[in-house]
């Protein structure tokens, strides 16, 4: 009986919150708001490129890979490495809407329309007009 009334005096919710075992805890900044600046010290450049390079690949592979999207990144290190990624593959994604795919084609023909939805072809539609009204432009521009 004693020993229940031990337990029962001290209950573990207080004693989590008591002042004397806070004042023990380590205290800690916690997730903070980085501030964005240029980084002068080289290598914390170095260091910090690196990881943030392999977010942002794994954030670029994730939305090719999860919604069927063409993606390509290129980022180039401080000291001036390339580092290409993208799905499925940087360089065809590339060659697709770079215009070097030396088939001599636009990008709107390697378009498969029959497998857009509505929303897609919504889209497709407006960068064909854009594509359009700036060849208009050129046109008149041409014969001015």
């Amino acid at each position: 009986m004693a020993e229940e009334e031990n337990a029962m005096t001290i209950p573990a919710a207080a004693d989590d919150r008591s002042p004397v075992k806070k004042k023990l805890q380590k205290a800690t900044k916690g997730r903070q708001k980085i501030p964005i600046r240029k980084i002068e010290d080289k290598s914390q450049l170095q260091v910090t490129f690196s990881k943030r390079r392999k977010g942002l690949f794994k954030k670029a592979s994730e939305l090719g890979l999860l919604y069927g999207a063409h993606v390509a990144v290129i980022a180039f290190s401080p000291g001036g490495k390339v580092f290409p990624c993208g799905y499925p593959d940087a360089d065809s994604v590339l060659r697709r809407y770079g215009g070097g795919g030396g088939r001599g084609t636009f990008w709107w023909e390697e378009e498969k329309v029959e497998e857009m939805g509505l929303e897609e072809l919504e889209e497709f539609v407006g960068a064909v007009e854009k594509v359009r009204e700036n060849v208009m432009n050129r046109i008149t521009r041409l014969h001015v």
